[in-house]
């Protein structure tokens, strides 16, 4: 994941934890600079959003290059959630 951001990747990165460990919705981005994983100020936070690039054709190459989960007899498992959407 790290190298699919070609710009301002470490606090990309740093961003990407935080939004992980967040334990909830994120509804205000300066928060997520309060979830210990994410040891920059607000300033930098808005910097990687604002400046940091991603490279999409390699994201999504690294999603489709990943192995699906099967069970034993071959066929492929699905996971779903019963909440309704709102």
């Amino acid at each position: 994941m790290y190298r699919c951001f070609t710009a301002r990747a470490d606090a990309l990165f740093e961003l990407r934890d935080a939004v992980l460990c967040a334990g909830g919705p994120v509804r205000v981005l300066a928060g997520l600079s309060l979830v210990p994983w994410h040891r920059r100020g607000h300033c930098g936070l808005y910097d990687a959003v604002n400046s940091g690039r991603i490279e999409v054709a390699r994201i999504r190459w690294s999603l489709a290059a990943l192995p699906l989960p099967a069970w034993p007899d071959g066929r492929i498992r699905l996971g779903g959630s019963g909440w309704a959407w709102m």
